[in-house]
């Protein structure tokens, strides 16, 4: 495990102690969340090391790296899979130039595939082997995340990143790199989960989307702003993800034993209060441009 003693926002070296939280989907074990007292930031504190993560990923119950369809929260995914891939390009189509996309961290290669189809080349980049093999077997070749070292600089339209940047541990370094290679008015657009969202406060500690350790970080808007405001970006636009608060909250209910109506009564109410009221949705798509 390693320790964070320093924010990686705002450079901080005040923290506290802020909840413990179970990962209910794989290894059962405890972790510990962070809190900077100076921005508020969240994270996992002390994290698994690069090398130890592997082992928290390679299971049939993470979606995102495989292709199953078992069980009722399973199916649901898939099925709502290629309205979400449609919904994630319209949030970006009337900003983005015209050039090649970079899918960073791709997981199972959907979403390289769907924008491929729309006769739009893109790069999709995966670190997870096993992920790879995945998508190879339905037609998707995806490179490992050491490639991006070969694109040239400021040669990228978009690069997106879809519930990736809370993955990885040094994402500051990543996103520098990351915007060597978008071109002067692309965008780099990040979605991620939103520990403020209603669904969030509903659940607490057993709230699915904080996900520890997979989950390093836990963004909100201001931390997004400030990671703009440090890299020269800005923010063109914020939009929720609907069907990730339904999802999240049904993968909450399982965790405490609770009902599936409950879930999706949650999870529409959480995007009620964030269409209608100051709270952020479950999950927010953020666009930002170089």
């Amino acid at each position: 495990m390693r320790r964070i003693n320093v924010c990686p926002i705002c450079s901080s070296g005040e923290l506290s102690h802020h909840s413990e939280v179970i990962d209910h989907s794989i290894s059962k074990e405890k972790f510990t969340l962070s809190q900077c007292l100076n921005c508020d930031f969240l994270f996992t504190n002390p994290q698994p090391k690069a090398g130890d993560l592997w082992k928290y990923y390679e299971s049939v119950d993470y979606v995102s790296h495989s292709k199953t369809s078992q069980g009722f929260i399973n199916y649901w995914y898939r099925r709502v899979q290629k309205l979400n891939l449609q919904l994630k390009y319209n949030a970006l189509k009337y900003y983005v130039p015209r050039g090649t996309w970079l899918d960073y961290g791709a997981g199972g290669g959907d979403f390289v595939r769907f924008i491929s189809q729309k006769r739009i080349n893109i790069i999709g980049l995966e670190p997870s082997e096993t992920a790879r093999i995945n998508a190879h077997k339905d037609g998707i070749k995806l490179k490992p995340t050491e490639y991006l070292n070969s694109i040239e600089n400021e040669s990228l339209a978009c690069i997106t990143l879809w519930h990736v940047l809370e993955h990885i541990h040094n994402f500051q370094e990543v996103v520098t790199s990351l915007l060597y290679k978008l071109q002067s008015g692309g965008l780099l657009v990040f979605a991620l989960p939103n520990h403020l969202s209603y669904d969030s406060q509903i659940y607490g500690a057993n709230w699915a989307a904080l996900d520890v350790p997979r989950h390093l970080w836990h963004f909100t808007q201001t931390d997004i702003q400030n990671i703009a405001t440090q890299h020269s970006l800005t923010l063109v636009k914020t939009k929720g993800m609907l069907f990730d608060s339904f999802y999240v909250s049904l993968l909450s209910e399982k965790y405490q034993s609770g009902s599936k109506i409950k879930g999706f009564w949650n999870g529409l109410v959480s995007n009620l209060k964030a269409s209608k009221e100051q709270n952020p949705f479950s999950s927010q798509i953020y666009v930002l441009r170089k």
